[in-house]
């Protein structure tokens, strides 16, 4: 059900540069992100209308712990190239050419089109750029939310069209290649019930990789959740409550920082689809892209204590937060460095899942450590 033809493209143009020197991925992989951290700086600097929240925010997403997964795996190229697109799409969508507008909307068409398109062969995650750049439109304007999507349709018709084309196309492509949108089953189906709870849980699971990035690993053993009283569904639930009730207020208040977590939600949905298959819903580079709207919720607050507590004491905190981010991404950094011992770490958080074994046995026997790859 996978379709990614950017990521194969991507491999193809390293192998020629590159040959099958590591060092060459990895330099493509760190350019990417440092381009997503760029533009979080930009856009949330522009949406905002401040830059203090702009570079804060972009320095946490720089950071995070969280994202080692997706910058030090060459694999996950998808979610840098989708992350890129969907950023240049919604700066492309919002951004204002003054009185040369008439004369860039074409352009910005074109570019909306094309953004779309390379986003989803990149990754399927872009599909929330059209989700993105409608909240952004309507939290321009005041009043019913009918009458605003009306509004927004009616003067924005051309960018959202741009969009759809660049959508299409990837759709004709994709059933093209596969067959059909997903036309392969994956996993194993749920009662309704224990798909409710595990996804709560889930919602739970995925904040606390944010919050507390203590414990990463590129597997995790994620048991159905069967009933609402296991802890992790009932953390999950009040998070969800809390979450919709942040944005609620947060957007009634007119404050930017509620399209952050618009941002966090629609780029994150597209993991909660995911069949559950026990161990591939909690990976950590799905968090790559979302984590645009947390770094940009924090920063909101950051700015919010330092008008109140005096910028200095906030800085000490906002230095004090990068430093133990990024201490806690180089020590992570370390643990991707080496095959073996990055499977023996993941087989202390997951033992129960068998393909972890199988590709810390492929390791083993790829230095000849016979005795050790059959254990």
């Amino acid at each position: 059900n996978y379709s990614r033809p950017l990521m194969h493209l991507t491999f193809y143009v390293a192998l020629r540069g590159f040959m099958f020197n590591p060092a060459g991925y990895h330099l493509i992989s760190i350019f990417l992100h440092a381009l997503c951290s760029v533009l979080v700086l930009v856009l949330i600097r522009r949406w905002s209308g401040d830059a203090i929240v702009g570079l804060l925010a972009a320095l946490l997403f720089a950071a995070l712990p969280v994202h080692t997964e997706a910058v030090c795996w060459i694999s996950a190229y998808p979610d840098l190239e989708a992350s890129l697109f969907t950023l240049l799409a919604v700066l492309l969508h919002t951004w204002r050419f003054g009185s040369r507008e008439s004369e860039w909307r074409i352009l910005r068409v074109i570019g909306l089109a094309l953004c779309s398109f390379l986003g989803l062969l990149a990754k399927e995650t872009a599909i929330a750029i059209p989700v993105i750049c409608l909240a952004w439109d309507l939290f321009q304007r005041r009043g019913s939310v009918i009458a605003s999507v009306i509004a927004v349709c009616r003067e924005r018709w051309k960018d959202y069209l741009g969009m759809a084309c660049g959508i299409a196309v990837y759709m004709a492509l994709r059933v093209n290649a596969l067959g059909g949108l997903a036309p392969y089953t994956m996993g194993k189906p749920l009662p309704f019930w224990t798909e409710v709870f595990t996804r709560l849980a889930l919602f739970y699971r995925y904040w606390m990789k944010i919050l507390w990035p203590v414990t990463l690993s590129a597997f995790e053993d994620s048991p159905a959740s069967r009933t609402i009283w296991d802890w992790h569904v009932v953390a999950g639930l009040c998070g969800l409550t809390f979450f919709v009730w942040l944005l609620v207020w947060l957007w009634r208040r007119r404050e930017p920082a509620a399209l952050g977590l618009v941002i966090f939600a629609a780029a994150l949905a597209p993991a909660f689809a995911l069949p559950y298959m026990g161990f591939n819903l909690l990976a950590e580079r799905y968090l790559y892209l979302p984590s645009v709207g947390f770094c940009w919720l924090v920063a909101w607050r950051l700015a919010e204590m330092g008008k109140r507590f005096g910028n200095r004491k906030v800085a000490l905190l906002m230095a004090g937060l990068l430093a133990a981010y990024g201490l806690r991404t180089v020590a992570r950094n370390m643990d991707w460095r080496w095959e073996v011992p990055f499977y023996q770490k993941a087989i202390t958080t997951a033992p129960g899942v068998a393909e972890l074994h199988l590709l810390a046995g492929e390791a083993y026997l790829r230095r000849d450590m016979l005795p050790q790859a059959l254990l």
